[in-house]
């Protein structure tokens, strides 16, 4: 067990194929990052995996050295960059391009500058950071804080998932390309749960 701003607790890191089986797992207290966790995760998976296979994960596995190791263990890694990251990454969506060219990147921000999309930016009204490119992804959505709050209700209800703002929204994007497609995968990453929120009062808005 570990400490964090809101108690003692555990921290999982789970690696899963792209239709969500679980394949490799390491626990460890919760004070533990992210990036000590999920090269003994990706260890523990059972089959062979194919040199170059790309591993999606969330910002808060951005390490250099981390991408070093998961290259050298055969691994495309799949990253978004922390937003205070100075050094340009050498890894982002340009590599899935050159992995296969029909995919396609779309990014999403609030849809307004006054938000409650915690750690999300409005572009147009926000400081930008250095390491931004607008021209990388395909096309850049809109979500609505109210949605963001409706998926994370919805996640918590349905699936069981306490995710977190961000991840509602993430979400809500995702499910905003789902309904134009005859056929295809997307792929999302939540980049938060849900500890700093139980206690907002978005839970009973529709109770």
């Amino acid at each position: 067990m570990g400490k964090t701003k809101v108690g003692k607790g555990m921290k999982l890191e789970i690696v899963v194929e792209a239709s969500g089986l679980p394949l490799g797992l390491k626990a460890a207290a919760a004070d533990v990052s992210e990036q000590q966790l999920l090269m003994p995760a990706l260890d523990d998976v059972p089959i062979k995996v194919p040199s170059g296979t790309p591993v999606v994960a969330d910002k808060g596995h951005d390490s250099d050295p981390l991408r070093d190791k998961m290259e050298n263990a055969g691994y495309t890694p799949v990253i978004p960059h922390r937003s205070n990251r100075v050094k340009p990454s050498r890894n982002d969506g340009r590599r899935l391009r050159r992995y296969n060219p029909a995919i396609k990147l779309i990014s999403f921000q609030p849809a307004t500058a006054f938000h409650g999309l915690e750690g999300l930016k409005h572009m147009d009204s926000a400081i930008v950071p250095g390491i931004y490119d607008p021209a990388l992804a395909d096309e850049d959505l809109r979500v609505e804080s109210e949605r963001a709050y409706e998926m994370v209700r919805c996640l918590a209800r349905v699936e069981g998932a306490l995710a977190g703002i961000s991840s509602g929204a993430a979400l809500a994007a995702t499910l905003d390309v789902a309904r134009r497609l005859d056929r295809g995968v997307i792929v999302t990453v939540f980049p938060d749960g849900a500890e700093k929120y139980l206690t907002e009062k978005f839970w009973n808005a529709d109770a």
